[in-house]
């Protein structure tokens, strides 16, 4: 029966051990797939992230990627792959297309640290699942995944001084990104725990 092939696929409930090896023999000779999207619209979710990066053009991003779906595997998810190019209109459109498509969860490295923070609520709003990766946003955030830029920038801007350079400058990007405001702080407080002007 339909019941008991499913119980067998999904390794739900129990089946006699003969009859088990008998659909699964069946499954094979026909090349039956379970369809995902059956299964999707029973469950109301797909078993998809939505991965919005900033720039694919950045290694760092390609890494990011590797990693989030290496464990997406691990935990039987596919990955869709996204590339925002820090366009605000652009990252919109895949946090609906997220929406629209029911997907499990997002990564996302947010393109403003003030405009996707209306992204994210619309994301909560559905219910799935969002975890930043590299950036932050502006009030409120979801889980977000970074190193400490303002330690990591002061740390590296004290490293300058104890070697004598007297002129350090600091290029961070946009002033529109966490990680370039918090690297920015970090070298200015080290310039001024050095007694340096910046």
């Amino acid at each position: 029966s339909p019941a008991t092939v499913s119980r067998v696929l999904n390794d739900h409930g129990s089946v006699d051990a003969t009859l088990a090896r008998r659909v699964r023999r069946a499954i094979d000779e026909l090349g039956y797939q379970p369809s995902r999207t059956a299964r999707a619209l029973r469950r109301q979710r797909t078993n998809v992230w939505t991965l919005v990066v900033s720039d694919i053009r950045n290694a760092f991003f390609g890494e990011v990627a590797r990693g989030i779906e290496d464990a997406a595997l691990e935990a039987d998810y596919a990955v869709v792959l996204c590339n925002s190019d820090d366009d605000v209109p652009r990252e919109r459109a895949y946090v609906d297309l997220a929406i629209a498509e029911r997907v499990a969860g997002v990564v996302l490295s947010p393109a403003s640290a003030s405009a996707t923070p209306l992204a994210l609520a619309r994301l909560r709003a559905a219910g799935i699942p969002v975890v930043l990766v590299d950036r932050g946003v502006d009030g409120e955030s979801p889980d977000v995944v970074t190193i400490d830029n303002r330690e990591a920038a002061r740390t590296a801007t004290l490293h300058l001084v104890a070697q004598g350079f007297s002129r350090i400058g600091c290029i961070c990007g946009p002033s529109a990104i966490t990680t370039a405001r918090d690297r920015i702080q970090g070298y200015r407080d080290a310039l001024r725990e050095a007694g340096r002007p910046a």
